[in-house]
């Protein structure tokens, strides 16, 4: 790069980057050393963007009035393609009236397991201005038997979101053809 430099009485040189005018460093000069001081200037940092599109009007917002019908919103949600193959984490996020604001994928993982952050789950909740929302994933096994992962994850949800005051209404573990929920089952 090329650089400009300046030297003052006290033993100082500045250099700075000849285009942008961006200090460098400096160099310390003492009888016969010489000291050189480089300087982080880089201060860019990433710009954040939060957003939520709402596409849906009020009227016609689903509205979740039991597990079955939480199930059969995140059953449509859910590829014929894939819903038997690989497993996915979703959670239905619902306002006070406990219509759908929105349905959120949060990861997709293997035939056995997928990773749900409790942060991104929390964030999609804080977009959409969630009172409430329905946990669920699917079982490509065709089994609806929580594991005790499953189990984890719902208690750490609950808990995070406690803190927010959002309520976690229900779990819900799907197949292509049965569900099983945590509220029906009084472990929400």
């Amino acid at each position: 790069k090329l650089i400009n430099g300046s030297f003052h009485n006290n033993g100082l040189i500045y250099w700075l980057e000849r285009e942008k005018g961006i200090r460098l460093g400096v160099l310390f000069l003492f009888s016969n050393y010489l000291i050189i001081e480089i300087m982080n200037t880089d201060f860019r940092v990433a710009e954040v963007e939060l957003s939520y599109r709402n596409r849906v009007p009020n009227k016609d917002r689903k509205r979740i009035m039991d597990s079955y019908s939480a199930y059969k919103i995140l059953r449509n949600n859910y590829s014929d393609d894939t819903i038997d193959y690989r497993e996915t984490f979703k959670v239905l996020y619902m306002n006070q009236g406990c219509q759908v604001l929105g349905c959120f994928t949060i990861s997709e993982g293997g035939i056995t397991n997928t990773l749900a952050d409790v942060r991104m789950i929390l964030q999609g909740a804080l977009l959409t201005n969630a009172v409430a929302m329905v946990l669920a994933h699917n079982h490509p096994s065709g089994s609806t038997r929580p594991s005790r992962q499953d189990d984890e994850i719902t208690r750490k949800v609950v808990d995070a979101a406690r803190l927010l005051d959002i309520k976690v209404a229900d779990h819900i573990i799907l197949t292509s053809e049965d569900f099983y929920s945590y509220n029906d089952e009084g472990r929400i």
